[in-house]
């Protein structure tokens, strides 16, 4: 009985974590609460709630079974926070020109 307790608590937890790292707080702050999110407090939200997981699986021990698919789930959104930053960089060097495509003046 024990085990299929624990194993149903891992399962709502994982949904739990799953829902709050998704677009769920950005869609409740804006729709209900009228607030701005960006897209850099998305991450800091869904991170936020990741590490949160992270830190309850060390405490909690229904939770140990969920820290590998939290340490993926982590990588995969500071992957993705990167992925946006490295965008904003090459945004803000503006565009590259090509000089082996510029025409040679022969004189």
């Amino acid at each position: 009985m024990k085990t299929s307790q624990s194993q149903k608590t891992s399962i709502i937890a994982a949904w739990v974590f799953i829902l709050l790292a998704s677009l769920l707080p950005k869609v409740l702050l804006q729709e209900i609460f009228h607030q701005t999110v960006s897209a850099n407090l998305q991450s800091v939200i869904s991170a936020s709630a990741i590490i949160m997981g992270l830190l309850l699986s060390v405490v909690w021990e229904p939770l140990h079974r969920l820290r590998s698919f939290l340490v993926l789930f982590l990588v995969l959104e500071l992957e993705a926070c990167m992925d946006r930053v490295s965008g904003y960089i090459l945004m803000l060097k503006g565009p590259r020109i090509n000089n082996s495509a510029l025409p040679v003046n022969p004189y």
